[in-house]
């Protein structure tokens, strides 16, 4: 099947490199083997038709009993299934992570998400900030959401 490509443990860079470009919504001439460069203007563009996949998860996810929930957005973009999050549990504390900081960057300067106390920012790769937490303070979370970003670790 043409495009189709088959991940194995460890390929992740391999997919970047096929894959950076406008389609993902990354700047066009991103280096071979480097992050793509996300850009949010793009990504906006097909934001109805991108947070309906994350809706859909979130509707799956049970009742947290914990009054205040300790939530992170593994991948988080721009902010998009990170409203979602605080929509359905409103008294969470929330950790926004990402890798990109254009994304980031946009995530930050939503209205939605800026300036509320329980909300941080974080930049970093997902598999790092597991590995960091895990070796200091073994941080668990209520809840660890990824719509779309775990297929780049």
């Amino acid at each position: 099947v043409p495009g189709l490509v088959v991940l194995r443990r460890g390929s992740s860079r391999t997919l970047r490199r096929r894959l950076s470009g406008k389609a993902l919504g990354s700047a066009p001439g991103s280096a071979p083997g480097s992050t793509p460069l996300w850009n949010p203007a793009n990504y906006s563009e097909f934001a109805h038709e991108r947070l309906r996949p994350a809706r859909d998860l979130l509707n799956r996810v049970p009742r947290i009993s914990a009054s205040q929930p300790d939530l992170i957005d593994a991948g988080c973009g721009d902010g998009g299934p990170s409203k979602l999050l605080l929509e359905r549990f409103p008294a969470a504390k929330l950790l926004c992570l990402d890798s990109s900081d254009e994304m980031l960057a946009a995530a930050q300067s939503d209205a939605a998400l800026n300036g509320r106390e329980m909300v941080k920012f974080s930049h970093g790769l997902i598999e790092d900030h597991f590995a960091a937490s895990a070796a200091t303070s073994g941080k668990l979370y209520d809840l660890v959401f990824s719509n779309a970003a775990l297929h780049w670790c």
